[in-house]
């Protein structure tokens, strides 16, 4: 798969491939120091979402500008989720949720970022997400649950360009759609609080009928670690898998 894919940690051959991102970026350590010169290993450690989001809002409060088949098919989403059927949902049976989906709850993710690519290495079922900087291979062969992602640095601001995603996700718990023709611009922020801030441009033709942005939250998880987690175990103990 490209470096810039999805895949679940350490399972189907990964094992190298992350260990050598580990590497590269200090085994996962923070490099930075609250304080501390701003550098692009800044955004290394453990995040954790201030406050999970269940249903995407338009950073001005508004719902997003969906086209109207669009908005019957959320209505739809919604109107299951409260009645107890999330099966619009992989996440249900413990596929890959997608982003940003997994990136809204309130599992913590690890960055990892070193001079060729950024890692997103999530606490639930142990998936990973890899951005990669150099600019080669962005080419979309096919839609992925995480889909295909490239990084730059502007500033002190991460910017991350991801096309590519699957239309079998949705974007929010509550059954947010998209096509695969989505683009989404991710923009990280660190602020001087220990919070990492991300707005998240989404551009999709065949879903909205214009561009719009949200605004997202983490704080930093000092000497944290990502445990290992399992989703089929909850499923098999009755509990919802996310």
């Amino acid at each position: 798969m490209s470096a810039a894919g999805a895949m679940p940690l350490c399972r189907g051959g990964c094992a190298a491939t992350v260990a050598a991102l580990l590497a590269l970026g200090g085994a996962g350590t923070s490099a930075a120091q609250e304080g501390a010169s701003w550098s692009p290993e800044s955004f290394n450690g453990v995040w954790l979402i201030e406050e999970e989001v269940l249903e995407l809002r338009a950073s001005d409060g508004s719902a997003p500008p969906l086209l109207p088949e669009a908005a019957r098919i959320h209505e739809a989403n919604r109107k299951a989720y409260r009645a107890g059927d999330t099966s619009f949902d992989r996440a249900t049976w413990c596929a890959s949720p997608g982003i940003p989906r997994l990136q809204l709850v309130a599992h913590p993710f690890e960055i990892i970022v070193n001079p060729l690519m950024v890692g997103f290495f999530y606490e639930w079922n142990r998936w990973a997400r890899l951005v990669e900087l150099t600019g080669a291979n962005f080419e979309v062969l096919y839609p992925m649950s995480f889909g295909t992602a490239s990084g730059r640095f502007e500033g002190e601001a991460l910017v991350i360009e991801t096309r590519g995603l699957m239309s079998a996700t949705v974007l929010d718990s509550m059954g947010l759609p998209h096509s695969d023709e989505l683009v989404m611009t991710e923009t990280y922020r660190l602020r001087g609080d220990g919070v990492l801030e991300n707005r998240i441009r989404f551009e999709d033709a065949d879903t909205f009928t214009g561009p719009w942005e949200t605004v997202v939250t983490y704080r930093r998880q000092p000497g944290a670690r990502i445990r290992e987690d399992v989703c089929l175990d909850r499923i098999r103990q009755g509990q919802p898998a996310i």
